[in-house]
């Protein structure tokens, strides 16, 4: 009886150490997580113990409309400004208003609708009316090419250019003008504002020179010989002068500017459209 007294009590402490060792499965790992262990791994569903504890950072973004198709780059620190400069800086002229050419300075033409004129030029009357539609002259002295038309009267909607060639046959016996191969081109709208239109494209270098082989140019020279009634031998010394010459660029003939003719298009004070040409002729 006393031999299974003294056994309870050491049966009593191994019960006690084995429900200590179960209860223990139940508890936290306390261990430190190592990576690659998929026993550490935290696999918590329950969302009081997943939720964030910091706010969620809501930026001011632009509208979708507004959002720029390329990042913007972001603006370079602003340089110290510059010191103000003791003079200011001057302004670009306006362009002066056009002045009527001094008498004896130029050519003036006057129309009722309009006054047209060219600077620095002298010329002889053909015909000039302020009833007319139109005005001739021979000019002088003084350029044409790089000048300018000056209108100070009148609405000026368009101004045109067209020019004559002349071809001339010169040798000792004299200036023959070769009216045949004459050549006048189309008309060209010039450039301006202000009411000063420019005057171009009159190099003997541009130039726009006529078609003609020799056989035309014999023929030419034949007609020239004969309005001037030469006689039958000179006639023939002229075209032995062309006889190897196959275009009017070659000698013994020249290109000239002949005559420069210029369209003038408006409208009066009334609104009334009006046109008016003038035109300037070459001394030979």
């Amino acid at each position: 009886m006393k031999k299974n007294l003294g056994t309870i009590p050491i049966v009593l402490m191994l019960s006690f150490i084995l429900a200590a060792c179960n209860g223990g499965n139940n508890s936290k790992n306390h261990a430190p997580i190592v990576l690659g262990d998929s026993g550490t791994i935290v696999t918590e569903k329950d969302s009081q113990y997943v939720h964030d504890y910091v706010t969620d950072f809501h930026p001011n973004l632009p509208a979708a409309s507004e959002t720029p198709d390329t990042p913007v780059a972001e603006k370079p620190a602003a340089a110290p400004a510059a010191p103000e400069p003791t003079a200011t800086a001057a302004k670009p002229a306006a362009t002066p208003p056009v002045q009527p050419v001094a008498p004896g300075k130029g050519l003036v033409i006057t129309f009722n609708e309009v006054t047209i004129s060219i600077p620095g030029i002298t010329t002889k009357s053909y015909s000039n009316s302020q009833n007319a539609n139109g005005a001739s002259y021979q000019i002088v002295s003084g350029t044409l090419n790089g000048n300018h038309i000056q209108i100070t009267n009148g609405t000026v909607t368009k101004v045109s250019q067209r020019y004559q060639v002349a071809v001339v046959l010169k040798n000792h016996m004299g200036t023959f003008p070769l009216n045949a191969l004459s050549n006048t081109t189309d008309w060209a709208p010039i450039q301006g504002g202000n009411n000063v239109y420019n005057i171009s494209g009159l190099e003997p270098n541009r130039l726009k020179l006529p078609s003609a082989d020799a056989s035309d140019i014999r023929e030419a020279v034949q007609k020239a010989a004969r309005s001037r009634r030469l006689s039958r031998k000179k006639e023939q010394e002229l075209l032995l002068a062309v006889r190897n010459t196959r275009s009017v660029s070659q000698a013994p003939l020249t290109v000239l500017l002949r005559s420069v003719i210029w369209k003038v298009e408006g409208k009066n004070a009334q609104g009334k459209p009006f046109q008016k040409q003038i035109r300037l002729d070459m001394p030979i």
